[in-house]
């Protein structure tokens, strides 16, 4: 039961950690590695609606029949249950 309310970044996460570089400069390497895929794990919704947030600004039509916040409201939703149903993340976080 606890394995099906994990995300699959925790799953990810677990294997990269388990390996072990023989190398100092091969860990250092590694550690710079692991940061960057955990923040940029961290930053997936948020980067995802800053790119949405971006195009409607620049693309968005004058005329549209909905306003331009409303379906970033709705893409927000629309990202989340994504983000949950592909268990990239869990209700819990």
């Amino acid at each position: 039961m606890l394995a099906r309310m994990q995300s699959r970044f925790h799953d990810v996460r677990l294997r990269l950690e388990n390996y072990v570089p023989r190398t100092a400069g091969g860990r250092l390497f590694w550690e710079l590695f692991l940061f960057g895929f955990k923040e940029g794990w961290a930053c997936l919704f948020g980067g995802t609606l800053l790119a949405l947030l971006l195009l409607t600004k620049w693309l968005w039509p004058a005329g549209a029949p909905l306003a331009r916040y409303d379906f970033l409201f709705l893409a927000a939703l629309a990202i989340q249950a994504m983000l949950l149903l592909l268990r990239m993340e869990t209700v819990r976080e």
